[in-house]
């Protein structure tokens, strides 16, 4: 499910739950964080159905090119920070060890996106109108989730 927004740029770019999977990958194995959303990747560059707007829009490479493609990558370099983070605090409270893991993979992921996307609308004041700030609530609300299932997990397992 996705909801769909249009920027002042005309650019319609979907609100999804895409950026979950780099989130919630928290993991302890930084390789299987970023295996997990490189697999997700490769599904849409054969042309499946996983990005936001597909179908209609075409998958694959034509759709990673675009204008969101900043962004899909950021994904995955999003899922190996947040996997190096959370092993490189090891020891802490997992919940601190999650917050800073989501909040870092996110830079990762916005800046990653926004150096993409300024090529297709520009930079400055038109680009976080375009590919930051309608988003901003949506990414929040969904690192809330990963880092409460990623708490709840790990301090069941310490029981």
């Amino acid at each position: 499910m996705s909801i769909h927004c249009e920027t002042h740029s005309h650019l319609e770019m979907g609100i999804t739950s895409q950026s979950a999977p780099a989130q919630t990958t928290c993991r302890s194995d930084t390789a299987y964080s970023s295996l997990v959303v490189v697999t997700y990747l490769f599904e849409g560059l054969l042309g499946l159905p996983v990005f936001a707007g597909t179908p209609p829009a075409l998958a694959g490479p034509a759709y990673i090119a675009g204008p969101t493609g900043g962004y899909l990558v950021g994904f995955a370099l999003a899922a190996a920070a947040a996997g190096w983070i959370v092993q490189a605090l090891q020891g802490l409270r997992p919940a601190f060890r999650a917050s800073v893991a989501v909040f870092l993979g996110s830079i990762v992921m916005y800046c990653a996106g926004l150096l993409w996307l300024g090529g297709f609308v520009g930079y400055g004041e038109k680009l976080l109108n375009a590919g930051l700030y309608p988003f901003l609530l949506g990414d929040l609300t969904k690192a809330t989730i990963a880092v409460v299932l990623y708490t709840a997990y790990h301090n069941r397992r310490a029981v």
